[in-house]
C-alpha cells in the first residue's frame, strides 16, 4: 500500500485535482469511490465519505489504468506475429474471420466468452451479436463456476427479497459465515466485526483458521469440501429440536429422516453443532447467512437457502458474496453455455476475459483455443489468451466507460465514467459488428436458463449431494482454492495494479506446517510440484499455520489452481512433491 501511495507523488497538488464519485468494480459489493483526477488521469482513490469503508484493493488497485503495458492499438497476426493496424483493418479482419467460420462450418461455429468486468449494456449487445448475428450457441463466462440454480432460486424469492445487504449483516443478531467470504468481499469484515462487537453470535464454518473463526463463538471446522454436509447436519439439528417454521414446513419428520440417512462424516464436533443449532434456530433473533456464490460448491448455496427457508428467514436472510462483479448482468444477458454448446465451435470472440487463467482445466482450455480456426480477443493487456489471437483489440476499463452493473440481488448501481478513455469503448465495436451482421440495435439478450420453477419449496427442499473430498494413498492431500483480499479475479489486472504488495501469498501453495516439514520445506518456502491424476503445476510452497493437516491452498481464479481443477470441481485430491532439479526450503 505504501508503494502505491508513493506512486502518487509528483502527479499534482491536491488543489489541482478534480473530484468525482463512481463505483468500485473489484468485487460485487459495489462500494462508492471518490476519485481525484488531474487532466483526466486518476491520481488517488478514497472512500466517498468518512462513514464509508474502502478495502486495500479498492483504494490502491487502480494503477493498471495508467500502465504502459496496456494495449493501445488493434493488432492482427501476420506471419505468426501480432502487428499494429488501424481500426478499419482490424474490424474488416474480424468481420471476414467470423463470417468465414459460419459460412464454412454452419450454425454453432462462432462463440463468445465474456468477462465479468464489462457493463450490462456491453454484455447484452455481445450475447446478441453471437447468438442472433452469428448463429452461435456458445456464450460463456465465469458463471460456469457459479451455482446458477441458486441464483435463479434466489432471484425468484419475492424479487430478490431474500437478499441481506451490508447493513443487514451489520445489524444481525446471529451470523452464519461460510468460507472465504471476507476475502472475496472485504467490505463484509467491518460489518461482521460491528455485529460481533454489538453482541451478535458469530458462527464460522471454515476449514481454515481466520479472523472470522477467531472472532466466532462457534467454529465449525470441517474437512475439505464438507461445508455443505455440515449445513445439512445443521438443518437436521433444527428439525430434530423442532426449531423450524411450521408455516414453511408443517411436518419436518420426512425431511429429517432423509437428512439423517444422507449424513456423512464432516469432522465437526457434536458440541459445536449443538451450539450452532441453538443460536441459528432461535427465531427471536435476526439471523443472516453469508456464503460465497462464486467458486463454492453448488450444494452450499442450496443448503443455505434451505436453512433460511426452514427458519422463516427468506426475507433478508442471505448475503451471497461474490469476488466477481456483475454476475447478475452476466446472468441476465445469458452469458453461460450448456454442455455441448461448444461441440461445433471453430471461431471465438473473447471480451475482457482470460479463460486460460480464470476457467478450470487451464491446459485443456488453452489447447482448445489453439485449435480454433479464428480467435478474436479484446482486452486491456496481452494476456495468455490474447497472445494466441488472430486479431487483438484494445479494451477500456469500467471507470473509463461507466454503465450499469447488476448485482445478484437485482440492484444495478450506475457506474459513472470518471477517467479519460484512451481507446473507443467496447460498445462501439459491438454496435459496429451488430450492424454488419444484421442485429437490430434495440432488443434484449435472451436468458437461456432452463429448469423447473424457481424459489419454490419443492426446489429448495430437493436433495443436496454433500460430501467431503476424499484423498487417497496416491493423492494424499486436498487442494482448495481460497480467495485473497489483495487480488481481483483477473490475475493480469492484479499484477498490473501492483496488488502484489497487498497479496503476500502471491502464487504460493500454502500448506500446514507439519505437511511442509515432511517435505523439508521451512519458513522460507520451497519449490514443489502439485499433481492431480490429470495435471500438474510447479509452484512455491510455504507453511501456513491457519490450515489443517492434509489441506493445501492455491489462490482462487489463478492459473495455478485452475490447472488442477476440472470444470465443476471446488476441491481436488493432490500429491505434492519436491522434484529433482527444484529446491526445497532447506536446499
Amino acid at each position: 500500500p505504501f508503494r502505491s501511495e508513493r506512486q502518487r507523488q509528483g502527479l499534482g497538488r491536491l488543489w489541482e485535482m478534480q473530484e468525482a464519485d463512481s463505483v468500485c468494480t473489484h468485487c460485487s459489493a459495489a462500494c462508492t469511490l471518490r476519485v481525484s483526477l488531474k487532466d483526466g488521469r486518476l491520481t488517488r482513490v478514497r472512500a466517498a465519505s468518512v462513514e464509508d469503508y474502502i478495502c486495500a484493493r479498492g483504494r490502491f488497485g487502480w494503477s493498471y489504468l495508467n500502465s504502459s503495458e496496456r494495449i493501445t492499438s488493434p493488432m492482427v497476426k501476420k506471419d505468426g506475429t501480432l502487428v499494429p493496424v488501424g481500426w478499419d483493418e482490424a474490424l474488416e479482419a474480424i468481420t471476414d474471420g467470423l463470417r468465414g467460420a459460419v459460412d464454412k462450418n454452419g450454425a454453432g461455429a462462432v462463440g463468445g466468452i465474456l468477462g465479468a468486468i464489462v457493463n450490462g449494456e456491453v454484455a447484452s449487445g455481445f450475447t446478441r451479436l453471437i447468438r442472433e448475428g452469428l448463429q452461435g450457441r456458445y456464450v460463456d463466462s465465469v458463471l460456469r463456476g457459479v451455482d446458477r440454480r441458486f441464483m435463479k432460486d434466489f432471484a425468484g424469492l419475492g424479487d430478490g427479497a431474500a437478499y441481506a445487504g451490508l447493513d443487514e449483516v451489520a445489524g444481525a443478531d446471529v451470523l452464519l459465515v461460510v468460507g472465504d467470504v471476507t476475502e472475496r468481499v472485504p467490505a463484509l469484515w467491518p460489518r461482521i466485526k460491528a455485529a460481533r462487537e454489538r453482541g451478535a453470535t458469530l458462527i464460522a464454518l471454515d476449514m481454515r483458521e481466520s479472523r472470522i473463526s477467531r472472532a466466532a463463538q462457534v467454529w465449525l471446522r470441517p474437512g475439505a469440501g464438507a461445508e455443505a454436509a455440515v449445513l445439512e447436519q445443521l438443518a437436521a439439528g433444527l428439525l430434530d429440536q423442532g426449531m423450524y417454521d411450521r408455516e414453511a414446513l408443517a411436518d419436518g419428520s420426512g425431511l429429517l429422516a432423509a437428512l439423517q440417512e444422507a449424513q456423512s462424516e464432516t469432522g465437526v464436533s457434536a458440541e459445536a453443532l449443538e451450539a450452532a443449532v441453538a443460536a441459528y434456530g432461535d427465531s427471536s433473533r435476526k439471523a443472516v447467512a453469508v456464503f460465497a456464490v462464486d467458486g463454492a460448491d453448488p450444494a452450499v448455496g442450496k443448503a443455505v437457502l434451505r436453512l433460511a427457508f426452514l427458519t422463516g428467514r427468506l426475507a433478508g436472510g442471505i448475503f451471497p458474496a461474490a469476488g466477481v462483479p456483475n454476475l447478475g448482468g452476466l446472468l441476465r444477458a445469458g452469458a453461460y453455455a450448456a454442455d455441448g454448446d461448444d461441440d461445433q465451435l471453430r471461431a471465438l470472440y473473447v471480451l475482457a476475459e482470460d479463460p486460460i487463467s480464470t476457467f478450470a482445466s487451464s491446459a485443456q482450455v488453452k489447447a482448445r483455443l489453439e485449435g480454433l480456426e479464428f480467435l478474436v480477443v479484446q482486452d486491456l493487456f496481452l494476456t495468455e489468451t490474447a497472445a494466441l489471437a488472430d486479431v487483438v483489440l484494445p479494451a477500456s476499463a469500467p471507470l473509463e466507460t461507466g454503465g450499469s452493473f447488476l448485482n445478484i440481488n437485482g440492484s444495478a448501481p450506475e457506474l459513472a465514467a470518471v477517467v479519460a478513455a484512451t481507446v473507443p469503448p467496447e460498445i462501439n465495436t459491438i454496435k459496429t459488428l451488430m450492424e454488419r451482421f444484421g442485429v437490430a440495435a434495440d432488443g434484449q439478450a435472451q436468458n437461456n436458463e432452463s429448469g423447473g420453477a424457481a424459489g419454490t419449496p419443492e426446489s429448495i427442499l430437493a436433495p443436496v449431494a454433500a460430501a467431503a473430498v476424499q484423498p487417497d494413498a496416491e493423492y494424499p492431500l486436498v487442494m482448495v482454492p481460497y480467495a485473497s483480499s489483495g487480488r481481483v479475479y483477473l490475475a493480469k489486472r492484479s499484477e498490473m495494479a501492483g496488488l502484489d504488495a497487498v497479496d503476500q501469498d502471491g502464487k504460493c501453495l500454502c500448506m500446514a506446517p507439519d505437511d511442509a516439514k515432511a517435505l523439508g520445506i521451512d519458513s522460507a518456502g520451497g519449490e514443489v510440484v502439485v499433481r492431480t491424476a490429470a495435471a500438474s503445476v510447479a509452484v512455491k510452497a510455504t507453511p501456513d499455520a491457519s490450515l489443517p493437516a492434509g489441506v493445501v491452498v492455491l489462490p482462487a481464479y489463478s492459473i495455478e489452481a485452475n490447472t488442477l481443477l476440472a470444470k465443476g470441481q471446488v476441491a481436488v485430491p493432490v500429491a505434492v512433491t519436491i522434484e529433482a532439479g527444484t529446491k526445497g526450503g532447506n536446499a
